[in-house]
């Protein structure tokens, strides 16, 4: 396979389709099979060419159909790697359609109980940034995102891909945004950023590109609040398919109606034997690889594997997912009177530790936040009772996590 990859250029299709909008030196036509449409075309006095050496382009969805145009002496492979998954939107009239077909009423019950959940506790908004932004608004956001995404990931001990790429990131999607060639959602708590998703845009479909949360708020399924407004935008934006793009989570088959593989494309000029010969050889290697890889998910190899990457990042990454077992919960059967009692302002940074328990509380409780008190247990600086109009909760904290938390 090393000589191989010494023979070929590699392309990243949705990274010249969707980020740099550059599909004209290597496709001359990219149509959408789910609607019946061309949505990309290349301009008439573009000429491609064959070129000299084998491409293997990955990541074409596979209902895109994309016609590649590097002239006409070239020849193309085309095999299935991984899976994608979709909705289409365009066969729903709109969101309460779209729940109606897909979810039952029970279920549809349950979902608006979330939203009506983190709206007893919180102060939500939603708004979606999508065309002309100041910069400012977007760097501060972007920060934020960042800070979700990394905390969200060393809590489940597992490494995110995008991190080592986020300045990449950065530059690309602000000009994007401000295009309409990509929207920021975004979900606050007040003025904070609670909850965000980068989705970019071709056509008439919305791309996940990335989303993450505050894992302070994870008992309020902020995820399906994040899908519920992204889709509802969709429906009033007149978008006919939301793509999912990669990975396979439960989440996913409930909300999805269609899958598809990303596909990779090697094409090569075919005039040359040596090159035919080569990018055949190049397409079987790479088609039993896939076929190797499905035949380990169903026997679910793929499991043992993440929990295997989970361990060796815990191991070399300081992890911090132990927190769940940092602290122990307790209803607090006294409560001592308000004169005696240690107020803390539980929500400036110092105190940050104190968050997810307390907003756990909430959530359990039913509180708004307005309504708390977090108090300290006199010369215990380990302990702290939260108290609330419905009741109350003794915290105790491992010692050792309160002095990592003081020494930052």
């Amino acid at each position: 396979m090393a000589l191989l990859l010494r023979k070929h250029l590699v392309i990243d299709f949705l990274n010249v389709f969707l980020e740099r909008r550059d599909l004209a030196p290597l496709f001359k036509k990219v149509g959408n099979t789910l609607v019946n449409r061309t949505i990309f075309e290349r301009p008439l006095e573009y000429e491609g060419t064959p070129g000299e050496k084998t491409l293997l382009i990955f990541d074409v969805p596979s209902y895109l159909k994309a016609t590649p145009g590097l002239g006409s002496d070239t020849k193309t492979y085309i095999t299935n790697a991984y899976k994608g998954s979709t909705i289409h939107l365009a066969n729903y009239l709109d969101l309460e359609d779209y729940l109606k077909k897909r979810f039952s009423a029970k279920r549809r019950a349950q979902l608006a109980s979330y939203e009506r959940r983190i709206q007893t506790s919180f102060n939500i908004t939603g708004r979606f940034f999508y065309g002309p932004m100041e910069k400012e608004t977007f760097e501060r956001l972007f920060d934020a995102f960042y800070h979700m995404l990394d905390r969200r990931f060393q809590e489940k001990a597992t490494q995110n891909e995008d991190i080592p790429h986020w300045d990449k990131y950065r530059e690309m999607a602000y000009p994007l945004i401000q295009d309409k060639k990509a929207c920021l959602s975004v979900i606050y708590d007040d003025q904070r950023p609670i909850s965000m998703s980068l989705n970019l845009i071709h056509d008439k479909i919305i791309f996940g590109y990335m989303k993450s949360h505050d894992t302070d708020y994870s008992k309020f399924s902020l995820g399906f609040l994040d899908l519920k407004n992204m889709l509802q935008w969709c429906f009033d934006n007149g978008f006919e398919v939301f793509d999912f793009l990669k990975g396979e989570y439960s989440y996913k088959s409930k909300w999805t109606d269609g899958e598809y593989y990303f596909q990779r494309y090697i094409v090569c000029p075919s005039a040359s034997l040596s090159k035919r010969l080569y990018a055949r050889v190049l397409y079987l290697k790479i088609r039993g690889f896939y076929s190797l890889v499905r035949f380990l998910k169903r026997i679910k190899v793929h499991l043992i594997y993440h929990r295997y990457k989970a361990l060796k990042y815990r191991l070399t990454h300081n992890s911090t997912a132990a927190y769940d077992n940092s602290v122990q919960v307790a209803v607090a059967k006294e409560v001592p009177p308000p004169e005696s009692r240690i107020t803390v302002p539980w929500e400036r940074q110092e105190f940050s530790f104190l968050r997810k328990p307390v907003y756990d509380f909430l959530y359990t409780y039913k509180e708004h936040r307005r309504h708390i008190e977090v108090i300290r247990t006199p010369n215990v600086d380990n302990s702290y009772l939260v108290l609330g109009k419905n009741g109350a909760q003794r915290l105790t904290f491992d010692r050792a996590f309160i002095t990592k938390q003081k020494n930052g």
